[in-house]
Formats: C-alpha cells, sequence, structure tokens
C-alpha cells in the first residue's frame, strides 16, 4: 500500500477546510454551547494533524492485516453481544457471593458497564458531531456499514473493550481469586500474568485496531480509552456495583419502576445530533437491556436455586436452545407488534394532522408524522428565537422502530437472566 505525499497533503487540505466549514455552520446553529464549540475545536485540530499520520500507518500493513483488524469490529456489534452475554447468566461458577452465583454477579456488572459505554460514548459523539479521521488520504475499513455512519470521537468500541477488560481483572482479583486460594489451590503468578495479560491484549489490540483501519484518530481512541477505565473504576473501586445490588435485592425494592424510568429518562437527554447518526439506536438497545437486566435479577433474586448441566452435550443443548430461543423472540416480537405499533402511530400522526390546523399546526405534525423514520427531519437552521428551532433533547425520534426495539431488547433481557435460567433448571 503506498501514499503519494503530495496528493495526501491536499486532499487533507481540502478535506480540513470542508470540516472547518460545517464547524462554522455548526456554530451557527441555535444551540450552541460554548464548552461544546470548544471541545470540537481541539479535537478537529487533532483530526488535522492526525490523519496523514494514520494513513502512514496504515501503509505499513497488508489489505488482509487491515482486514483481520476490522474483524475485531465485529466483537462489538448486537449479533457478538447477543451470543456472548446472555450465557453469562445460564451457568454457574460454584462461587457464591452474598447468595448469588458469582458468574451471575460478573455478568450483571458487564452488561451493566457495556450499556453505559454504549450510552455516553453515543451522547458525546451526537452532542460533539466530530467526524471521523479525514478520508482521504485514510482509507476507512469497516465490515459494519451502521458503524461506519457514526460520528468520530469517542470510540464505543475501545470504551466498551477497556471497560470489558478491566472488569474480568477487577473481577478476578477482588472476588474469584481470593474464594479460589481460600477454597481450593490458589493459581500460578504465571496464570495470573497470562489472564490479566490477555485481558490488556485485548484491550490494546481493539483501540489500535479501531486507529488502523482509519475509524478513528489517536484521540478518539485515547479518550474512549479514559472513559471505559473511569466506568469500570467507578463499578468496581468507588462501590457503585455493591450498591446498585444491594439496592436492587433489599426488600421491597423499587428496582424495576427506578430502571425502566430510568431509562427512559436517558434516552429523553440523548442529543439530537447534526445530521443522520445510528448512535441513538445502539442507545436504545443497550439502555433497554440495562432495564431489562435489573428488572429481570430483581424478579430472578440472589437466592434462586440454581444448577448447572451434568454433561458437555446438555451444556451445548442449552447453549444452542437459548441463543436460539432470543432470536426466535426478537424476530416473532418484531413480526407481531410491528404492525400493531406502526397503527398506533399513523393514528397519532392523523390525530395531530387534526389537531395542528392553526398556526403552529405543520410543527406539530411534524412532531407526530414520523413513524417509520428512525431519525427525524427537523431542519437545523433558524435563529434561537424562532418557535420551530429544535431542542437537542428531546425524542422527536420515538418513533415506531424505536418503540418496537425497546419493547424487543427490554424483555430480550429479562428472558435471558429469568426465564430461561428457570426453564434450564427443570429441562436442561
Amino acid at each position: 500500500m503506498s501514499i503519494d505525499s503530495s496528493y495526501a497533503v491536499g486532499a487533507l487540505s481540502s478535506r480540513l477546510k470542508q470540516a472547518e466549514e460545517d464547524h462554522k455552520e455548526s456554530a451557527s446553529l441555535s444551540y450552541p454551547t460554548s464548552a461544546r464549540e470548544k471541545i470540537r475545536t481541539i479535537i478537529l485540530s487533532q483530526i488535522h494533524s492526525q490523519s496523514l499520520v494514520i494513513a502512514n500507518l496504515q501503509a505499513r500493513f497488508s489489505s488482509r492485516a487491515i482486514g483481520l483488524f476490522a474483524s475485531l469490529g465485529l466483537l462489538g456489534n448486537h449479533g457478538a453481544y447477543m451470543l456472548l452475554l446472555p450465557p453469562l447468566f445460564w451457568f454457574d461458577s460454584g462461587i457464591v457471593v452474598g447468595g448469588e452465583d458469582a458468574m451471575r454477579v460478573f455478568g450483571r456488572g458487564l452488561v451493566i458497564l457495556l450499556g453505559l459505554g454504549v450510552f455516553w460514548t453515543s451522547f458525546v459523539k451526537d452532542w460533539l458531531c466530530v467526524p471521523r479521521p479525514l478520508s482521504p488520504p485514510v482509507k476507512r475499513t469497516s465490515l459494519l456499514h451502521s458503524t461506519a455512519l457514526e460520528y468520530g470521537f469517542p470510540s464505543t468500541h475501545t470504551a466498551n473493550a477497556v471497560s470489558a477488560a478491566a472488569h474480568v481483572i477487577f473481577f478476578l482479583h477482588f472476588l474469584y481469586l481470593p474464594y479460589v486460594e481460600a477454597h481450593h489451590a490458589a493459581w500460578s503468578t504465571v496464570t495470573v500474568v497470562f489472564a490479566y495479560g490477555a485481558c490488556l491484549s485485548y484491550a490494546f489490540l481493539m483501540g489500535f485496531s479501531r486507529i488502523v483501519t482509519g475509524m478513528h484518530s489517536f484521540t478518539d481512541v485515547v479518550g474512549a480509552a479514559a472513559m471505559g477505565l473511569y466506568l469500570a473504576t467507578v463499578w468496581w473501586i468507588l462501590g457503585a456495583g455493591r450498591l446498585l445490588e444491594a439496592w436492587m435485592f433489599s426488600p421491597g425494592s423499587s428496582a424495576p419502576v427506578m430502571a425502566v424510568l430510568a431509562g427512559l429518562a436517558a434516552l429523553k437527554f440523548h442529543p439530537e445530533p447534526e445530521g443522520p447518526c445510528p448512535c441513538f439506536e445502539d442507545t436504545v438497545a443497550f439502555v433497554s437491556v440495562m432495564s431489562g437486566v435489573v428488572v429481570g435479577c430483581w424478579l430472578h433474586g440472589p437466592g434462586s436455586p440454581k444448577a448447572s448441566p451434568t454433561s458437555p452435550i446438555m451444556a451445548v443443548a442449552r447453549l444452542a436452545v437459548g441463543v436460539a430461543t432470543l432470536y426466535g423472540f426478537r424476530k416473532s416480537v418484531k413480526i407481531t407488534l410491528r404492525p400493531l405499533i406502526t397503527d398506533l402511530f399513523s393514528a397519532r400522526s392523523t390525530l395531530c394532522k387534526v389537531l395542528g390546523g392553526n398556526s403552529n399546526g405543520n410543527k406539530l405534525e411534524d412532531n407526530c408524522n414520523n413513524s417509520e423514520e428512525f431519525l427525524s427531519t427537523y431542519s437545523l437552521q433558524g435563529s434561537s428565537n424562532s418557535p420551530a428551532s429544535p431542542s437537542r433533547y428531546r425524542i422527536p425520534r420515538l418513533t415506531a422502530r424505536i418503540v418496537l426495539d425497546i419493547i424487543t431488547y427490554f424483555f430480550i433481557a429479562v428472558g435471558a437472566v429469568h426465564v430461561l435460567p428457570l426453564l434450564f433448571q427443570k429441562f436442561l
């Protein structure tokens, strides 16, 4: 792979000029904030200085190597999460922590950390609206089309990789290894170092892959890594995880209601980006899953009986049945509920048209007539005094599709952490 330097510099200058023009235009919108503009300006300057460096870095790798790095990004899509996360609630580790198997404690913490990572990185992406590294000269490689449509800073893949790696290390250090040392033979130093090194290597490779594939700048990755480490530290070192579990399983806990309300509030205050971006779709999925996990764990309870498969064949059968059930449920719910929810939104749109026959009718109609659109089509221009100026913190995107996703992913989570474990205990 070779890059002509004069062409690269010319293309870089052209792209930078366009980015600066877009930045100036965005600053004239009706909702600029000084903090946002200052941060955005700093990151845009970093994109200027780093894009050519990334392009030169890409020239050191073959297309096949970059393709392998791009494949790491598949670990951050919905399909991978549905394959890897639910089984954490279907098997026992044999270690009991606070009356609950440690595997469920690990799984619940991992899901919530990943969900918080998706929410906050998506929040910042849609708030700052910073572009990815300039292309050309950078060549972007992604196996997921939707990911390529998102803004750049910060990297969701990196934040989740770092928080997941830190979560595993903290889990081993604070829960698993002390238990093993007290009840069984302690792990050797080599084994411990290998386990920790594997976690750190995974986090590093994920961040590095996002740079080599041209999907993120160094600033995107470093900022995301700091965010992921911060979330894991708050969960483990500052005790947020213990507080959540104590509150969740306390007598008369309001955890189910509060989890649902907190999820809706998170969606309410998710900023609306300047252009189409699928970040909100990821936020909807993971916020719904987090709420469902809390509700499902509350229903399951810490003292519920547990049973692991007695043979490898039964374990494989449990995995196959569980994953197939979740995928089948997702498909069937969308098929059965889509027409109903779409009809309800169509009726709402019709009602808004009828009630909107006044001076503000067009605005009212626009607010309602989006039952099949992922992103609303509000104009982002206008003065701050205009009644049609948008708010960046509301849900004009609460469409039929979004409502369907909220319902689907919420009940997938409840089923994965509560319903399926009960069925497996009886039959598998």
